[in-house]
């Protein structure tokens, strides 16, 4: 009867280490699967914003017109919208709307959504100039309408070594 007890016993520790390595296993492919995923993630967005969206082209073009000009972001950001012109409601909302989408990058990098290194690589210096021509107009909202705006597009773009040069 020992023995049987013996056997039941080795069976157990068999299909505990069994369950273990299989955890383990499924546990690494999950890991890399989420590496994959967001590498995936950078490419389609760099293909879908970054490169092919005409639109966003120019919406970029016309936000760092605006964001760059600091009479015109001056009035836009110290107004309320209701004070505002409908040509300067929508250059508000488009500026809004610019600065909105390197917030969300700078929160899918952190969050590993998107794959850092591979968006440093392709657009880490474009993106540290971005964040250096509209830091100005990023901390007039700041003392304006929201002292937390744009918080993430900010550390994103200042932890962006520069490149090395050759």
């Amino acid at each position: 009867m020992w023995i049987q007890a013996v056997f039941v016993a080795g069976g157990v520790i068999v299909a505990l280490r069994a369950i273990y390595a299989n955890r383990r296993i499924a546990e690494e492919r999950s890991a890399h699967d989420r590496i994959v995923a967001s590498r995936r993630a950078a490419l389609d967005f760099i293909a879908a914003y970054e490169i092919h969206d005409s639109e966003w082209a120019k919406t970029n073009a016309t936000a760092l017109r605006v964001l760059e000009n600091r009479h015109l972001w001056d009035r836009l950001f110290s107004s309320t919208p209701q004070d505002l012109q409908p040509d300067e409601l929508e250059l508000r909302r488009t500026a809004l709307a610019y600065l909105n989408h390197h917030e969300l990058v700078a929160i899918a990098v952190a969050r590993g959504a998107i794959d850092r290194d591979m968006y440093v690589q392709w657009f880490g210096s474009s993106y540290k100039l971005y964040w250096a021509r509209t830091s100005s107009a990023v901390k007039h909202i700041r003392d304006h309408l929201e002292p937390n705006a744009f918080t993430e597009f900010q550390a994103f773009a200042e932890s962006i070594e520069d490149s090395p040069t050759p």
